[in-house]
């Protein structure tokens, strides 16, 4: 009797261990933004980081996720603190900063925004898209042809984008010129 209580045992641990082991599903996951309630994004995320068993740049993430869901919900202020959180774990974290700075210009900040903006381009000059963000924010302030320079920029770097021809359009506009290059 004590040797299937012992094999028994050893098979309950050994299950234990392997079920532990395994990675578990989770919906903070950047694949499943938009095709989830950011309500339900939200408690995932927060789960994943309270659980404590998520480390360096998974744990960023699920900061950087939540924070994604705290904007779409309009709660600005908690994205920014999860997008602070993100960056701090991971400083080169370039969609983490990018988000910060489009946060900083939903809330009217456009001056603060672009200081993310500057970071996020200068830690990838490649991507369009910091360029664009900036571009926008410059427009927001009115230095439209700082804004036209941006979407000049992004447009090279991404010409398939045709909301950066729409904004570089609209800034020509602004200045009094709608002859776009």
């Amino acid at each position: 009797m004590l040797k299937y209580f012992l094999l028994a045992f050893v098979a309950y641990i050994t299950a234990t261990a392997l079920a532990q082991s395994q990675p578990m599903p989770t919906k903070c996951d950047d694949s499943l933004l938009g095709k989830i309630p950011p309500d339900e994004m939200i408690a995932s995320c927060t789960a994943l980081i309270n659980a404590g068993t998520a480390k360096g740049d998974e744990l960023a993430s699920a900061y950087f996720e939540r924070g994604t869901s705290y904007v779409v919900t309009r709660q600005f202020p908690l994205a920014l603190k999860d997008f602070d959180e993100a960056i701090r774990l991971k400083p080169d974290f370039t969609a983490a900063i990018g988000q910060r700075g489009t946060t900083y210009g939903e809330m009217g900040q456009p001056s603060r925004a672009i200081q993310d903006f500057d970071l996020e381009i200068k830690l990838d000059p490649t991507h369009g898209g910091g360029y664009a963000n900036r571009g926008t924010a410059n427009a927001q302030l009115g230095q439209i042809q700082r804004a036209i320079e941006d979407f000049d920029e992004a447009i090279k770097l991404d010409p398939e984008n045709e909301i950066d021809f729409a904004n570089r359009g609209n800034a020509y506009a602004n200045l009094g010129n709608s002859t776009a290059r």
